[in-house]
């Protein structure tokens, strides 16, 4: 059985982790483009007829929302992370993420949480 806390600080199925903004900014996409070594040009000559940023690109909205986990917890395992995308993230274009924890339950000896990010 998972670990059940009563804390409000600690993590509980349906616990509302609140929103913050997310902007795929300069800074990003060029940490991003250097980090991996990747030509920029080709997502500013696209389909879409304008600039977009990479898809992966919004794995850094899932961090940010406190109160996700345990007062004890030492670590984090990410095991999955999977995004459904239904138009492009447009650079400089502001967005707002919100997340929620959806379950809380034992894999392996560990207690796991899964939170859902909405963009």
């Amino acid at each position: 059985m998972a670990y059940v806390s009563n804390d409000p600080e600690e993590a509980r199925i349906g616990k509302d982790l609140g929103s913050r903004d997310f902007v795929a900014d300069e800074g990003l996409l060029h940490d991003y483009f250097e980090g991996l070594e990747i030509d920029a040009d080709w997502y500013s000559g696209n389909p879409y007829e304008a600039t977009v940023a990479p898809s992966m690109t919004v794995t850094a909205v899932d961090g940010g929302f406190a109160g996700g986990g345990f007062k004890n917890s030492f670590g984090n395992l990410w095991m999955r992370q999977a995004w459904e995308l239904n138009a492009p993230i447009v650079p400089g274009q502001q967005y707002t993420a919100s997340s929620k924890i959806v379950d809380i339950y034992d894999h392996r000896n560990r207690t796991l949480v899964n939170s859902e990010v909405v963009l």
